[in-house]
């Protein structure tokens, strides 16, 4: 069992917390790539403005 550090992480929360990132930086990219497609799809639609 890994040992606790003050503030209740445990000695493996480097490997978890880069994990994390990993995992946010792949929502990052598909949040752009979700706006992008939207910000396309109105530019055909009449009467949007933005």
């Amino acid at each position: 069992m890994p040992s606790k550090r003050p503030g209740g992480r445990s000695s493996a929360g480097s490997s978890g917390s880069s994990r994390d990132r990993a995992v946010a930086n792949g929502f990052d990219e598909l949040a752009v790539h979700f706006e992008a497609t939207v910000l396309i799809a109105s530019i055909g639609e009449p009467g949007q403005v933005g």
